[in-house]
């Protein structure tokens, strides 16, 4: 009996080998070291092998970034200062990742004449080390050994990989921050429908995941849903799915966003884009909590939390005849309403050095300090964007420069500022203009440009080579 448990184990260990070998390409792996040389070596022979390899040269911004984005594994140098091999700052931030998250498997980097210091780490709770230099094939092995053990140990075939990034906090200590808070957290604890409402570029997307955060329904899927991207054709299929040979095209069975969503949070932005007929069937499927796939006559039982956003004032589109009022009352059980961030000042200080924490170590720049008239230059701004304009103005910051402190001439507002200091009144150049800040706030990002601009992307396209853009 003891040879056969010993060759199950075997055996079971080397199919989880292989398995790993097969699901490798979705892992995430942080790369800590301060050579800079060594980060570049790394991240081209792992990125043979992985998809996702997020290199970091300052061990500081390692708590920054483990709480806001998961990492499978993480590659550790045991010191990060000239002249130092003591392995005390290895060990160190080795307890600071596994305070953080202490299931991550931790592989230390050492040199080869310091393995007694890795025998160290590893009864601190490291999972294997690597000595310098390394061959390609002993280190895709020693992770690959590592994450297999790491399965075994925890008595399940299943390893979390490529997991979703834990959910950013919506960020703010003003008073009426606080209360909105207040009032989030309470609703969280039931499944009453949430209406949030708010300028663009205010948080609402943000506010929902902090919500949907928040027990009772954590452990189940959250989705985002922009419903002014979906065109009408497709607004059935998309949110209650559609049967096979349903139109042509729909070649196979498919779940629409409520199904997928069941148990969890169902987060429909910009609610104020649906057509009327659209508002009539979404009123349906929340009545009865059930949905009819396109092409089908089976109805399928829901049970979703539902939140909903949007930045114009529905009420005024029920006078105008643009929104249904019995949908106004479904959705507004809970109405939580986010300030503009120019009635937020107390917040802006806060936000403002989590985006420097944030983009510094996304881009590897020493940024991690503002001066003082640089703070004062952001409080005293009007900001039309809200805090998404804040935040890229703070991204561009940080990219730009090499300095650890971010000083007032570093700070721009004028490209944010072109559309407002226009004296035209002609209506091509003011929509132009309007235009023009849109894609500079919210570069690379066009659907997001359509949404902030309350139109279709196909629109948004039309428009951009009308206007050479």
């Amino acid at each position: 009996m003891y040879f056969f448990g010993q060759f199950y184990r075997m055996i079971t260990f080397e199919l989880e080998k292989t398995r790993m070998f097969v699901i490798k390409k979705r892992l995430k792996i942080l790369v800590v070291d301060d050579d800079e040389g060594i980060l570049k070596s790394l991240a081209f022979t792992l990125g043979q092998e992985f998809e996702h390899v997020t290199t970091l040269r300052y061990p500081g911004q390692i708590p920054f970034l483990m709480q806001t984005e998961y990492f499978d594994l993480v590659l550790l140098d045991m010191n990060f200062r000239a002249g130092q091999n003591i392995g005390n700052e290895g060990i160190f931030w080795l307890k600071e990742i596994l305070k953080i998250r202490n299931n991550t498997v931790v592989i230390m980097i050492t040199a080869f004449g310091s393995i007694h210091l890795a025998v160290k780490a590893i009864k601190e709770g490291a999972s294997d080390f690597i000595t310098k230099p390394w061959k390609t094939i002993d280190l895709i092995r020693t992770i690959t050994e590592a994450l297999a053990i790491k399965s075994q140990k925890a008595g399940s075939s299943k390893v979390q990989v490529g997991r979703k990034d834990p959910t950013p906090a919506f960020i703010g200590k003003s008073a009426n921050i606080e209360n909105l808070l207040a009032m989030a957290k309470k609703a969280a604890q039931s499944d009453a429908t949430l209406l949030i409402t708010g300028d663009h570029g205010t948080g609402k997307e943000v506010l929902a995941r902090q919500i949907h955060a928040w027990p009772n329904r954590h452990t189940k899927p959250f989705v985002a849903v922009d419903l002014g991207a979906i065109t009408p054709s497709l607004f059935e299929s998309e949110l209650f799915g559609h049967a096979k040979g349903a139109y042509t095209g729909a070649n196979e069975e498919r779940q629409g966003w409520f199904e997928l969503t069941n148990g969890g949070t169902l987060f429909l932005d910009e609610i104020g884009n649906l057509q009327v007929d659209q508002q009539q069937k979404l009123l349906t499927v929340l009545q009865r909590n059930e949905v009819t796939r396109v092409g089908s006559d089976r109805t399928v039982t829901v049970d979703n939390r539902i939140i909903i956003a949007t930045n114009e004032n529905l009420q005024e589109k029920i006078r105008e005849g643009n929104f249904r009022s019995d949908l106004f009352y479904r959705i507004n059980t809970i109405q939580i309403h986010i300030p503009p961030l120019r009635l937020r000042k107390p917040d802006i200080k806060l936000l403002t050095r989590h985006f420097l924490l944030e983009f510094s170590a996304r881009y590897q720049r020493p940024a991690s300090d503002i001066t003082a008239d640089a703070m004062q230059k952001l409080e005293n701004y009007h900001w039309p964007g809200n805090v998404r304009e804040l935040q890229h103005i703070i991204e561009k910051a940080v990219i730009l420069h090499d300095s650890p402190v971010v000083t007032v001439d570093q700070i721009s507002f004028s490209e944010a500022e072109i559309s407002f200091t226009t004296d035209s009144l002609n209506l091509e150049e003011v929509e132009k203009n309007t235009i023009m800040t849109a894609l500079i706030q919210t570069p690379g990002n066009l659907s997001q440009v359509a949404r902030e601009l309350g139109i279709s992307r196909k629109t948004l396209y039309k428009k951009i080579e009308k206007y050479g853009l």
